[in-house]
C-alpha cells in the first residue's frame, strides 16, 4: 500500500530532503541488528544498508562489517533473523538521492517502478525478468530443435 507524502522530508546524507511518500511493505521474514553504537535496525531480508565497502543487504551482511551510522561508522553486535510477519516502511523516491536515513542507519531506497499510486518492487521485477528469459529461451531452443 502506498502512502502520499505532501508535507514531510527525510534525512540523508546531504541534508533532510523531499520524498513522494511510504510504501507499506507485508513481509514474511526480517532482521534485527543491534550496532556497538546502540542503535538498532529491523529490515527486511533484502534491505541495502551502507557499509564501508557500499551498499549490502541485510541478509548478507556479517559482524565484521562497519556500518553506517549517524553517529559514525558501528560494528553489528547482534543479528536476529526471525520469521514472523512483520509490515515495514519503505520511503519512495528520495530526491536528488537514493539513501536515507532510518533510525540512523544509512539505507538505500527500494528498486519502484510505477505511476499513481501503483508500484512494483526490484524484487518482483527481478522474478518477472528471470521468468521472461527461462520462457523466451525455452521457446528459441524448442524452435531451433524443430529446425535441425
Amino acid at each position: 500500500m502506498f502512502k502520499l507524502n505532501t508535507k514531510f522530508n527525510i534525512l540523508t546524507d546531504e541534508g533532510f530532503k523531499h520524498f513522494d511518500g511510504i510504501n507499506v511493505l507485508t513481509k514474511e521474514s526480517y532482521y534485527k541488528f543491534t550496532f556497538e553504537n546502540n542503535l538498532g535496525l529491523v529490515c527486511s531480508e533484502h534491505h541495502p544498508i551502507k557499509t564501508i565497502s557500499g551498499f549490502i543487504t541485510a541478509d548478507k551482511l556479517n559482524y565484521t562489517d562497519l556500518i553506517k551510522t549517524k553517529l559514525g561508522f558501528s560494528k553489528i553486535v547482534s543479528k536476529e533473523f526471525f520469521t514472523k510477519q512483520i509490515k515495514l516502511y519503505d520511503p519512495i523516491k528520495v530526491a536528488d538521492t537514493k539513501s536515507y536515513y532510518s533510525n540512523d542507519i544509512l539505507s538505500h531506497n527500494s528498486e519502484f517502478l510505477g505511476t499513481g499510486d501503483t508500484f512494483i518492487s526490484g524484487e518482483i521485477l527481478r522474478q518477472l525478468r528471470e521468468n521472461i528469459s527461462k520462457q523466451f529461451y525455452s521457446r528459441y531452443n524448442d524452435k531451433m530443435r524443430k529446425e535441425v
